[in-house]
């Protein structure tokens, strides 16, 4: 079985204000709401998306379309930018986290915006609007969004790789037209669930709750310890070891609030929740 096959999806169906613009980004254009073709291959196979309905699923579509076709100031496409092996700028996801700042020895903002700031301010705007506030949980969504975002500008066999086990896009989410936002949750499960019943889950109320709710489980040392700094540049990375911990869906879990709230969606997900 070669590495794709491995990770092929292979989980069963289960039963406006204002908008903040972002550098570069084009908002309101939909994703794909065509259905699979014959003879697609299944790392091609796109989710099947509705028409645009809140300020989330602009964000994700207009940032989608920029990639697609739009360049920087320096010539290098958004495309390049986020299907390229470098490590991301993770500096402006903080920026609500000063006293983290400090103690990794940064005061301030960034003097010099990076070739990856349309993708990390797209992300910075959607956990501000649902008031993701934790770092760690900022951090690690931040990371987790990259690569399915990589897969829906560019659906290659090695970008359907990165999604992992998190997420391959399930029957539901090719079958069935949804907003784009319901394909970033990270439990496969859940997401097929929400799909099969947009009109109670599709509302601002469980957007805030979910997000709200997002915690990364079991990181082992202190904050800072995710991090590393390029004092040259100002520039925050993420360090290897957690990002391979947050690609592990065991180690995300759900506040009690969010169960407390949607107690039916409690059994999907697939690791339980956190106190």
């Amino acid at each position: 079985m070669s590495a794709a096959d491995r990770h092929r999806p292979n989980l069963p169906n289960l039963p406006s204000s204002a908008m903040e613009r972002v550098p570069g980004v084009l908002l309101g254009v939909p994703g794909s709401n065509l259905p699979p073709q014959v003879g697609q291959l299944y790392w091609e196979v796109p989710v099947l998306t509705s028409a645009i309905c809140c300020q989330e699923d602009a964000l994700i579509c207009g940032y989608i379309a920029d990639c697609r076709r739009s360049t920087d100031l320096t010539g290098l496409s958004q495309r390049e930018i986020l299907l390229s092996p470098h490590r991301l700028n993770v500096r402006p996801i903080l920026h609500i986290h000063e006293h983290l700042l400090g103690a990794l020895g940064l005061q301030g903002p960034q003097l010099h915006s990076t070739h990856d700031y349309p993708l990390v301010g797209v992300v910075s705007s959607l956990f501000d609007i649902n008031r993701l506030e934790l770092p760690l949980e900022r951090i690690g969504s931040l990371l987790l969004f990259r690569a399915l975002i990589a897969w829906l500008v560019q659906p290659t066999r090695d970008t359907y790789i990165g999604l992992r086990e998190i997420f391959p896009p399930q029957s539901k989410q090719q079958q069935t037209p949804h907003p784009q936002w319901m394909d970033f949750l990270l439990w496969p499960h859940l997401r097929s669930a929400i799909i099969e019943r947009q009109g109670i889950y599709n509302t601002p109320e469980f957007r805030h709750i979910y997000f709200t709710s997002l915690q990364v489980k079991s990181w082992p040392i202190a904050i800072t310890e995710a991090l590393t700094v390029d004092f040259s540049s100002g520039s925050i990375y993420a360090t290897d070891e957690f990002l391979e911990h947050v690609w592990e869906l065991r180690k995300w879990g759900m506040h009690e609030n969010f169960i407390r709230r949607y107690p039916e969606l409690g059994a999907y997900l697939r690791h339980g929740w956190s106190a």
